[in-house]
């Protein structure tokens, strides 16, 4: 059932336990709500393997529960915007495919259980989080995969190009209060090489 607040849509949903709840759309879509309430309780309780969502065995929970905490990880990457990684991530254009969106299962059944040791990785980093384009690699694999090494990013501002790193170390940048983090987290969300390096930084030192 879908109803209308100020602020937004909230949906009626069901949880594997059995109890409704209203929940807001938005926390549907970032992830931020994967139950009523009570698989946050049985971790409490020391209940690390979620049975009422299906977390059997001892084995088979350890995993799943691992498997869960990647599923929000990702979607929080790429949905919400006060997510540390989002910038490299949503804020670039990467985004999941709706199967996964609509179902933690979907991406389970997809992707298999998470072998010891590795992570999830997309094979092109300029694509997005969907079932051709994702594996699980170790981080050595990772690290071969990665994007554009920063290092090889040349930003070009009145007829001068440097490297990031170089920039983030000229004398009017950090007059500015322009860090490294801040000028990577701009380049990979798009903005003018000229941006970059001269609108000051937001609050508390953050890119705007």
């Amino acid at each position: 059932m879908v109803l209308s607040y100020e602020g937004g849509l909230r949906y009626l949903c069901r949880c594997v336990c059995g109890t409704e709840k209203i929940v807001p759309a938005k926390n549907l879509k970032t992830g931020t709500a994967i139950s009523c309430g009570c698989f946050r309780a049985e971790l409490l309780k020391g209940n690390q393997h979620g049975l009422k969502h299906g977390h059997g065995s001892r084995k088979d929970g350890r995993a799943k529960s691992v498997m869960m905490a990647t599923y929000t990880s990702m979607k929080q990457r790429c949905c919400n915007p006060r997510c540390k990684g989002f910038p490299f991530y949503g804020g670039r254009g990467i985004t999941v495919c709706q199967r996964w969106l609509d179902s933690f299962e979907n991406f389970l059944a997809d992707m298999g259980e998470r072998p010891p040791g590795m992570e999830l990785d997309r094979i092109d980093n300029n694509g997005n989080y969907e079932p051709d384009n994702c594996r699980w690699a170790t981080r050595q694999q990772q690290l071969a995969n990665r994007r554009r090494p920063v290092d090889s990013i040349v930003l070009t501002f009145c007829g001068e190009s440097k490297t990031l790193a170089e920039w983030s170390r000229d004398e009017q940048t950090v007059a500015k209060g322009l860090t490294y983090t801040t000028l990577q987290s701009r380049f990979h969300m798009g903005w003018s090489h000229g941006r970059i390096l001269t609108e000051p930084p937001g609050p508390q030192g953050k890119y705007k």
